[in-house]
């Protein structure tokens, strides 16, 4: 199998400043137990996703949430957050724009595990067809 990245991602934690100033930032994992978030569920499963933190170690640690607002597509639960409906934990390319347009602000950033990454992923390099490789090509040179 061929892996070629495509976008590296970081899941993160956010929410809106308002719903931050209004409920208080959380400092560590334990502290989202006392606020309202918004989870997201796995569409084949519908399995409900645990948060993922880093200790001080750099290890995964998972933290079980209870959400107040379940959705099922990222873009949804970073907007539900936008929007003050709570605390999401959603992959940095869909997270940081909202940031950068001040819709949202990261919370407990040094807890982040460490960038994982959306790849495109084909059988052999040998049979690759020409528009596999296109793809990734223009893709990865325009992130730079």
């Amino acid at each position: 199998m061929i892996a070629r990245l495509l976008i590296p991602v970081t899941p993160l934690c956010c929410a809106a400043p308002a719903y931050l100033a209004r409920a208080g930032t959380p400092r560590t994992p334990a502290d989202l137990d006392r606020h309202r978030v918004v989870g997201m569920r796995s569409n084949p499963t519908q399995r409900l996703f645990s948060w993922e933190f880093a200790d001080a170690d750099g290890a995964v640690v998972r933290h079980d949430i209870a959400p107040h607002l379940i959705v099922n597509d990222p873009a949804a639960a970073a907007l539900a957050a936008a929007a003050g409906a709570g605390i999401a934990q959603v992959g940095s390319n869909v997270v940081l724009p909202l940031v950068r347009d001040g819709r949202l602000t990261i919370v407990l950033g040094d807890r982040a595990v460490r960038s994982r990454g959306i790849y495109a992923v084909w059988p052999s390099r040998r049979l690759t067809p020409r528009k596999v490789t296109a793809f990734c090509l223009l893709y990865t040179s325009r992130r730079g």
